[in-house]
């Protein structure tokens, strides 16, 4: 695994942009995502800053390149854990794969594009044991949509609406992935609880004003996910509303607070079983920290619509020492609402040091640069449940702790034209020496 991770880094960093791309003067970024503030980095006085505000999403067409043309990017996490519980023996060690994407898309005039990216899973269920040849790791389709985003100006306002279909992203994980810097740590609190899911077949509609002031959004989905095709007459209907009224300099770069809430109305199985989500999360950006918390009140869960979650994260990161070291923390808690369960909770908090290796100013900071991040984490986690806690997600009912070594990488293209050509630095014919 170490040897597959290196040799992708190697490709990546030997990777860049087209020559002769440029950015689109009318590019604006899509719903979902934290607002880029390169200009306002490039511009404002202070110190320099240690990482960009956000990295180009996984989830859709990079802001920057070309109007018209194609990208490509790849994703992994992977980790050498050390679990330690109270009745152990003997430690034992393993190595994990928590992501392993690759895809890419295209574009048109920054208003047509498509979007296709895989992603390597356990041909098992996590409760299940039995799958593939054993429980091979096998490729699936995480994302395959094709959308539109026209652009107006109303009154001064500029206003853009993104439309897709297909096997779209969970538009919940879309906004608050770019609002966390430290994704490849550990997944988001809903995620993590397997209480959202990553995408879905149906459709969604973004109407986004001036470049994330108000962000609405609206989807309709089977509600089954991306591994279960459609099994009642129901659909989930999802509304999110996001916001970043306030963008302010701090220490001389740009923080943005950014609110979002959102409520999913969802069916699941063949009883058409509710499965409803309350969502709220709230965040705060800038080059030199990010924090943010989610919570989710989960209404049904594993197709019993008698169960009742509420998971409520938090989590922040800074650097100490910009480009080499920097401090991450996260805790996460879930509680089961039924009176009959005892209102169980379950408990993890994980804490650690990061390393961007010296390579910040080279991924990050220089548009055109394919790989985007390379990111060592250290970490424990000390996890803790009630004994009438039942299995709830990632979480077991358990009190142990557990050391990772993690490593990040993260890269993608800007958009290209396939069909520019570098110029030839051959003589003409009858010039040659």
């Amino acid at each position: 695994m170490n040897a597959l991770v290196l040799a992708l880094c190697l490709a990546l960093a030997d990777g860049g942009a087209e020559p002769g791309a440029e950015p689109g003067a009318d590019s604006v970024a899509e719903p979902g995502a934290e607002p880029v503030a390169a200009d306002l980095v490039a511009t404002s006085p202070g110190p320099r800053s240690p990482s960009p505000t956000s990295l180009p999403s996984p989830w859709r067409a990079p802001d920057t390149g070309s109007d018209t043309g194609v990208f490509v990017g790849a994703q992994v996490f992977s980790a050498f854990e050390l679990p330690l519980t109270p009745l152990q023996q003997d430690p034992w060690s393993r190595f994990t794969l928590e992501r392993a994407e690759v895809g890419g898309g295209f574009m048109w005039e920054r208003t047509l594009h498509a979007v296709l990216r895989l992603e390597a899973i356990r041909s098992a269920s996590p409760r299940s044991a039995f799958g593939i040849d054993r429980n091979s790791l096998l490729p699936r389709f995480r994302l395959a949509w094709a959308g539109a985003t026209p652009r107006w100006t109303v009154f001064g306002a500029r206003v853009a609406l993104d439309l897709r279909a297909g096997l779209v992203p969970e538009p919940w994980l879309e906004r608050l992935e770019g609002a966390s810097a430290t994704r490849g740590l550990v997944a988001l609190p809903g995620e993590r609880a397997r209480l959202i899911g990553t995408s879905d077949l149906g459709a969604t509609a973004s109407l986004r004003l001036n470049e994330g002031l108000v962000d609405i959004v609206l989807s309709l989905t089977n509600g089954e996910g991306n591994n279960e095709v459609e099994q009642n007459a129901g659909k989930n209907l999802q509304a999110i509303v996001g916001t970043t009224p306030v963008v302010v300099d701090v220490l001389g770069e740009p923080l943005s607070l950014s609110a979002s809430a959102g409520w999913r109305d969802g069916s699941v199985g063949l009883a058409s079983v509710r499965n409803h989500r309350g969502l709220l999360a709230l965040t705060a950006s800038h080059p030199w920290f990010h924090v943010g918390a989610e919570s989710v009140w989960a209404l049904g869960v594993d197709g019993r619509p008698d169960r009742e979650l509420l998971v409520v994260g938090a989590w922040a990161d800074a650097p100490v020492v910009p480009g080499w070291l920097g401090v991450v923390v996260r805790g996460d808690v879930v509680t089961d609402l039924l009176p009959a369960a005892n209102h169980a909770t379950a408990t993890e908090v994980t804490g650690g040091v990061f390393s961007d290796l010296g390579l910040a100013e080279v991924t990050g900071r220089q548009a055109g640069q394919l790989l985007r991040r390379l990111r060592l984490y250290a970490t424990t986690s000390w996890r803790m449940a009630d004994a009438a806690a039942a299995p709830v997600g990632a979480v077991d009912a358990a009190t142990a702790w557990r050391v990772a070594l993690t490593v990040e990488v993260t890269g993608i293209t800007d958009v290209f034209d396939p069909t520019h050509t570098r110029p030839s630095t051959a003589p003409p014919p009858g010039d040659e020496p």
